[in-house]
């Protein structure tokens, strides 16, 4: 029998396929706080989410969201799904998962009373900093969404660089730090000999300020802890051939000239 969706209540969740783990949950949290029959009653609003063999998708509300508050959850990083254009079978890929979201944004954008996403994976969320000529894809993806959709508010969890919400000017951006989640995992799950004797390391210069976090926060006289971090090292010295670009022609220009100095001298 087919669930009955919540009458008295505006909220409702709009999950896809790559969170429905996440969004069974929350849902199960929603009936549990509102006291709610599980077997009877859900936040879910049931859609359908159709592929084409040309590879084009379709996302359609089958419930009516007028003047509801619309939560959609998805999750980009999901690579287990699959679908078939042209008779091959394809897995999708983050872009993917992303023009779902769009056209699910779109499919409840004119009646919505407000429309939510929540994203735990942000989209080209390491995109955030530009070295050469490229994107900035996640800025890009937040703008596009801020300045073309109804959409108040935007969620995640640990974002790469807080930065990324300057992207965006009218729609909230909450960007939720786990660092208490798991803090608190590593304390049930290790040992006390383990816990002894703990060593946290950053794998890059960025991730230092995160690993202060932790390291700050196994704060106890039984406990050693040192810190560590990864250092990258690039050589622009080594001659790649005469197809070497010209950025990198300029990076080996000074090594040659010093070598050339201190043949002349010897």
């Amino acid at each position: 029998m087919d669930k009955l969706q919540v009458g008295e209540e505006r909220l409702r969740l709009m999950v896809f396929r790559s969170a429905l783990d996440l969004g069974g949950k929350v849902d199960e949290h929603l009936l549990k706080k509102y006291q709610l029959d599980p077997e009877k009653y859900t936040f879910m609003v049931p859609i359908t989410q159709n592929f084409f063999d040309d590879g084009h998708l379709k996302v359609q509300i089958n419930e009516t969201v007028r003047e509801k508050d619309m939560f959609l959850l998805t999750d980009i990083g999901n690579y287990s799904l699959t679908y078939q254009m042209h008779g091959l079978v394809n897995h999708m890929s983050p872009n993917d998962l992303m023009m779902e979201l769009k056209d699910g944004i779109g499919a409840c954008n004119c009646h919505a009373k407000s429309i939510n996403i929540v994203m735990p994976l942000l989209y080209a969320g390491r995109q955030h900093r530009r070295n050469t000529r490229e994107n900035l894809m996640c800025g890009d993806v937040l703008g596009e969404i801020d300045q073309k959709s109804r959409v108040k508010s935007f969620i995640t969890f640990d974002a790469h660089d807080q930065g990324v919400e300057h992207a965006v000017h009218h729609m909230e951006f909450d960007n939720f730090m786990v660092s208490n989640v798991i803090c608190k995992q590593i304390i049930n799950d290790l040992s006390k000999e383990d816990l002894q004797n703990l060593v946290f390391v950053a794998p890059d210069n960025g991730a230092t300020g995160r690993r202060n976090v932790y390291l700050n926060s196994f704060v106890s006289p039984h406990i050693c802890k040192e810190a560590g971090s990864f250092v990258k090292q690039r050589d622009y010295n080594i001659y790649m051939g005469d197809s070497i670009s010209g950025l990198l022609r300029d990076r080996k220009e000074p090594a040659l000239l010093l070598e050339k100095k201190f043949k002349e001298s010897i």
